[in-house]
């Protein structure tokens, strides 16, 4: 109990710490993170044998230096490379002496005196272990015996993963002209490139370019590895001339995008003109010359000018994560943009403990507990037409008591409105986040401690600044039958753009997508799967922002 208060104390010690110095510095938005690479979260460490911190920093404004924490004391504080790189990677030294939980955190400052969020772990110190020496043994007879041919190691199983591979259009090729208005059906041959079969359930989405009155998706029926499909979709060309372009894409059952881009071109030409037959020159006549007349005044009405509001779209970067290990993908919205929220796509057999703002963009962490390798899927949310807007993130951490609630919620400053919001959390799985939803102008986060021990976490909340906007949350339920998958994916009015959303789930459902869904409108979706024996119910939600 003494060692979980000391714990809890010095947690508390340093997140106020943290405020202060947050305030000291004012607003701005660098970027500074620090992360514990090693050891690990709860690994066993022995009294009196050196241990290794080892944290990589990222510092949008050069690092300058990083403090090692043991239970609420500094024990080491090392200086950044005199050139204050953006990233680099320092190891810190410390051996304890005595056995018990300790906490471990570093802490990271950039070159203008910002502070990080503190990166914590969990170390059980514990004794060594008495070393047996081995009794001698008697010294075998040499034989003529052949010795028995060792047993080869199984090799690693093929790492399953989806793929598709466009093989040709069956019909319109790219570049086919089109009667303005006509009806079509566009068809592509493709075959699975994988190493996995598709499920009967798996849909060609719309991703980008000119949707052509086609589908928001288009769902495919089961294919195995190495065969060929058709898929066609019906689909209008444009009644004005031009050429325009469909891009579509594959999504699997997990949500998540793979395989190459499908595209449609078409033409529309313009409308053919009557060259006229050329007459008769006729001949010259005096040209009369004109009386002049009155001035007519001529009254021009003023054109009202149809304000360009800004709007989102995603952006989206995917990573491999191996049986067993963990990962990360950063994406970055691209220039003349600004990120306002992101999420993921996985597997409900990845836990990502860690999703939040990242630079101008968005980062996710996860740990697979699968046997075989799983795509990570992390998307930004970026807003455009908006070239006076900016975000910061803010954070608020607190600790879970062992078999217990943790319940952080932050608030955006003033003069700021909330469009998004994340977590950060453990990757051992003790803590299960339940909760992420916007709070008036903030975040908040629920997390159950399955553990007997008390857990940091932190809620983050990213804040949109520099043009006059307002935020509300839009809720859709959906219920999900014992051992099904099921999902909500809710709407913003007219006139509102979505810019993040969240979920609330009962136990015993594990989120596996939350993510932005912009093909069809303006939407979030957040999908889930039932691992308990009975119904359980899913709330997923939205958050709209309007420009008055």
């Amino acid at each position: 109990m003494e060692s979980k208060l000391k714990n809890q104390l010095w947690v508390v010690i340093v997140t106020l710490i943290v405020s202060i110095l947050a305030c000291n510095f004012g607003g701005g938005e660098p970027t500074i993170e620090v992360e514990i690479r090693s050891p690990g979260d709860n690994a066993e460490v022995l009294v009196g044998e050196e241990v290794e911190v080892v944290s990589n920093v990222n510092a949008s404004e050069g690092a300058a230096r990083v403090e090692l924490w043991v239970d609420g004391e500094i024990i080491q504080t090392d200086e950044a490379p005199a050139e204050n790189p953006q990233e680099f990677q320092v190891t810190q030294l410390w051996t304890p002496q005595e056995e018990g939980e300790m906490s471990i955190s570093t802490v990271a400052y950039d070159a203008d005196g910002n502070i990080s969020s503190p990166a914590i772990i969990n170390l059980q110190v514990v004794e060594a272990s008495p070393v047996e020496e081995p009794l001698p043994s008697a010294t075998p007879e040499p034989t003529d015996e052949t010795p028995d041919t060792p047993t080869p190691e199984p090799e690693d199983e093929e790492e399953c993963t989806y793929e598709a591979s466009f093989v040709s259009d069956v019909t319109i090729p790219d570049g086919t002209e089109l009667d303005p208005g006509a009806s079509f059906v566009k068809t592509w041959r493709v075959e699975n490139s994988g190493t996995c079969d598709w499920e009967e359930g798996f849909q060609l989405l719309f991703a980008s370019g000119d949707q052509l009155g086609g589908p928001a998706a288009v769902d495919l029926p089961s294919l195995a590895v190495g065969e060929s499909l058709d898929i066609s979709v019906d689909l209008t060309a444009p009644s004005s001339p031009g050429t325009y372009q469909g891009d579509w894409r594959f999504r699997s059952l997990e949500g998540s995008l793979f395989g190459t881009n499908l595209i449609v071109e078409i033409v529309v030409p313009e409308p053919a003109t009557d060259t006229p037959e050329p007459s008769d020159t006729p001949e010259p006549t005096e040209t009369p010359t004109p009386t002049p007349t009155s001035f007519v005044v001529i009254t021009v009405k003023p054109i009202t000018l149809v304000p360009i509001l800004p709007y989102t779209d995603l952006v989206y970067e995917q990573v491999s994560i191996a049986s067993g290990d963990t990962g990360s993908a950063t994406v970055s919205c691209p220039g003349g943009s600004v990120v306002v929220s992101g999420g993921y796509a996985a597997s409900p057999d990845m836990l990502v403990y860690s999703h939040a703002k990242s630079g101008n963009g968005w980062r996710a962490y996860a740990k697979n507990n699968a046997g075989s390798s799983i795509l990570l899927n992390v998307y930004a949310t970026c807003l455009y037409n908006a070239p006076a807007a900016s975000t910061t993130q803010v954070f608020q951490q607190v600790t879970a008591s062992g078999g217990g609630i943790g319940h952080p919620e932050v608030e955006c400053p003033s003069g700021s409105v909330v469009t998004g919001g994340g977590w950060a959390t453990n990757s051992n799985g003790t803590l299960r986040v339940y909760n992420s939803s916007k709070k008036g102008n903030g975040w908040q986060v629920y997390a159950e401690n399955l553990s007997g021990s008390g857990q940091a976490m932190n809620a983050y909340a990213v804040c949109l600044s520099g043009l006059s906007a307002e935020a509300e949350q839009i809720m859709e339920s959906t219920d999900i039958t014992s051992g099904s998958t099921g999902y909500a994916i809710p709407a913003c009015g007219s006139g509102e753009i979505v810019t993040g959303g969240g979920f609330a789930a009962q136990e015993e459902l594990v989120i596996y997508n939350t993510s932005p869904y912009l093909t069809v409108g303006e939407q979030w979706s957040t999908y889930a799967k039932n691992t308990g024996s009975g119904e359980r119910t899913m709330y997923g939600y939205a958050v709209c922002v309007s420009f008055p």
